[in-house]
């Protein structure tokens, strides 16, 4: 099962997300819940690169995305960024309400 956790701040700023696990809904090469997921979340990455102009903090290893949003941004950039955050968050949910056996999402406060 794949689990994302985004957490947001006391402002209801999306501050971070960490998705972990595989879906395991089809064969290696050919499990496309893993594939949505996957695209889903370096569309997000590289998103807040190209359109908010930074780069979040980021850690990858096999299974695991761990992004986590930087502080000391303008507040233009901090603008962009939460909407592609949200968009990213919506996405998921969408994706763990359609493969609820392999995927699922949580927000919660940090």
């Amino acid at each position: 099962m794949i689990k994302a956790k985004f957490l947001e701040n006391s402002a209801h700023e999306l501050r971070s997300v960490e998705i972990s696990g595989h879906a395991a809904s089809g064969e290696y090469g050919y499990d496309v819940v893993c594939a949505a997921v996957s695209a889903l979340s370096i569309s997000f990455y590289n998103g807040v690169e190209s359109i908010a102009g930074y780069e979040m903090t980021l850690d990858v290893a096999d299974g695991y995305m761990k992004v986590i949003d930087l502080d000391d941004v303008k507040p233009d950039q901090k603008e962009k960024s939460q909407i592609l955050f949200l968009g990213f968050l919506n996405a998921m949910q969408n994706v763990a309400e359609n493969n609820p056996q392999y995927v699922e999402t949580e927000l919660s406060d940090s």
